[in-house]
């Protein structure tokens, strides 16, 4: 009997060390199901909708295609003569008066256009400057912002301007809208704050460095800074909650999701923090910077990287999944839609201008771990709005060679949990 104790607890203790050493299980890779090439590079997200994704480029043209076969079912052109760069993600949206979905976006001329799903002109406004951010639609109104740092108001049926109102700096990305106010970032150093109905300012908090897209949740405005720092923000006061500091500029759009704040920065890292607290639950590691927003789906981020592949991360545990390499950077947001085969799609492109769609592993869209990790580092709090940060330059990694393999934790977790019943077994033996 004592030997066959000891040799149970043995047994137990090499299941142990095969958990903890052995080469990680492979996970089930997406299948590349086809690829649109534009010829020209895109700068903006994809967007998708009832199995079209709309997606701009840099020769001035926007593109419907259809999702399930990756085909034009047409093309808009920004000017037949001399076109310009359509340089972020196109809005689409349900016009609240006429009930028809439009899609709204922007040019290098400063011209926004809305044109109807058939790729129809139904309106365009000339503003002062280029437009490189994503449009916002709240109560009828069409909110922009310019290079020349004027945001505009406009109405969605006609595109005749409400108001306009002008910071000392480009608005270089998406605004955001809740409660009757408006709220984004300038390059003048200040996140701002408008009536949505009058334009007259509310809020104006200097941070001291370029201030890119915010996100609004509850009562704080979460947004990143070209010197690496990501800040919360009191909405109706404008006081600093807390803040983040990273290695490299984030000039994207956080994502909220799971009471956390995920964001992409310029060191390349992919950061999870407790959007209350603002203490880092995990960083994920890229091979270079991350210079859009992740896209979440069934608890999943999905993220491109200028190293030229797209993620699939664990959003609580920060634990990868796969990657795709997609063979040029991927500066945009990766977007997962049910297709008309009522299977998982992800669709995204890269800078060199190829849309992409992939077929994503049925095994890892329903199964996700969910352990409650415990929080590594303590930010900063700052008591006012004012601050003041010495950032220092980061060169971005070098993009590394291609993985062997991606790999999923469960199999050596299952291993290791064997290996404390195992030796529980023996000891109340």
């Amino acid at each position: 009997m004592l030997r066959l104790r000891r040799f149970a607890l043995i047994a137990s203790l090499i299941v142990f060390a095969v958990a903890l050493f052995a080469q990680p299980a492979m996970a089930e890779q997406p299948e590349q199901e086809w690829t649109y090439s534009t010829n020209a590079y895109i700068t903006g997200s994809p967007v998708y909708q009832n199995n079209v994704l709309y997606v701009g480029t840099q020769s001035g043209k926007l593109y419907s295609l259809y999702a399930p076969y990756g085909s034009a079912q047409w093309t808009f052109t920004t000017d037949n003569k001399t076109p310009t760069a359509i340089s972020a993600a196109p809005l689409v949206a349900t016009d609240e008066v006429t009930r028809q979905r439009m899609i709204y976006f922007g040019s290098g001329q400063g011209t926004l256009f809305a044109v109807d799903i058939n790729g129809k002109e139904v309106w365009r406004f000339q503003a002062d400057s280029s437009i490189d951010c994503t449009p916002v639609l709240y109560n009828g109104v069409i909110f922009f912002g310019t290079f020349n740092g004027k945001v505009y108001a406009l109405s969605a049926e006609d595109g005749n301007q409400c108001w306009n109102f002008t910071a000392d700096g480009w608005i270089s990305d998406g605004l955001a809208a809740m409660d009757n106010q408006i709220y984004f970032g300038s390059w003048d150093g200040h996140l701002y704050s408008l009536d949505v109905g009058n334009g007259k300012q509310k809020l104006k908090v200097d941070l001291n460095s370029r201030v890119n897209a915010p996100v609004v949740s509850g009562d704080n405005i979460y947004v990143g800074t070209q010197d690496g720092v990501l800040y919360c923000i009191n909405r109706f006061s404008g006081n600093v909650q807390w803040k983040f500091e990273t290695d490299g500029a984030i000039v994207s759009r956080p994502l909220v999701q799971l009471n956390t704040v995920y964001f992409g920065s310029a060191d390349g890292n992919l950061y999870a923090v407790n959007e209350t607290n603002g203490r880092q639950i995990w960083k994920f590691a890229a091979q270079n910077g991350i210079r859009a927003t992740p896209g979440f789906d069934s608890g999943i981020l999905y993220f491109g990287s200028s190293d030229g592949h797209v993620y699939a991360v664990d959003a609580r545990m920060g634990l990868e999944y796969w990657r795709y390499n997609a063979g040029s950077a991927v500066d945009t947001t990766p977007m997962a839609g049910l297709g008309t085969d009522r299977k998982k799609h992800l669709y995204f492109a890269t800078v060199n201008g190829d849309v992409i769609s992939l077929m994503l592993p049925d095994s890892l869209i329903m199964a996700t771990p969910t352990p409650n990790p415990s929080p590594t580092v303590t930010p900063t709090i700052v008591p006012t709005p004012t601050v003041t940060v010495t950032p220092t330059p980061v060169p971005l990694p070098t993009a590394g060679p291609e993985p062997q393999s991606s790999w999923c934790p469960l199999p050596g977790l299952l291993a290791a949990a064997l290996a404390v019943v195992g030796i529980v077994y023996y000891r109340r033996r």
